[in-house]
């Protein structure tokens, strides 16, 4: 299972860069956040994707427009209930491509998109 493994990778890889992971897989009515961290005043919104091979795309194409919305609006349902004026919120994702999961390449994407109104 390549998805939970890559969220796995991620985890680790952002506490190494100094984040704390607040929650996985975060669920609302209108999709999930693989990954809310946070690193000072900063939330980030971590969008994980996973891939064995690019002949497909790179994994981060796959956080289009309408997924970006689904992470938008969960989101923001997260910070409704979880809102501090002490913090910023940034929308990031974390691509992996690997082979045979011995050998792998994270590409960390801070920003990768804004919020959209």
């Amino acid at each position: 299972m390549s998805g939970q493994w890559g969220e796995d990778i991620a985890v680790e890889y952002l506490a190494k860069q100094g984040y704390e992971v607040l929650q996985r897989n975060y669920h609302s009515r209108f999709g999930e956040i693989d990954i809310i961290a946070k690193k000072q005043n900063l939330i980030a919104f971590i969008e994980v994707k996973t891939r064995k091979n690019i002949y497909f795309g790179h994994p981060l194409e796959a956080v289009n427009y309408y997924k970006q919305m689904k992470l938008i609006k969960t989101a923001k349902l997260y910070v409704s209930s979880h809102y501090s004026e002490d913090y910023t919120y940034r929308f990031d994702i974390i691509d992996i491509v690997y082979d045979c999961k011995l050998f792998f390449r994270i590409n960390y994407i801070k920003g990768a998109f804004e919020l959209y109104e």
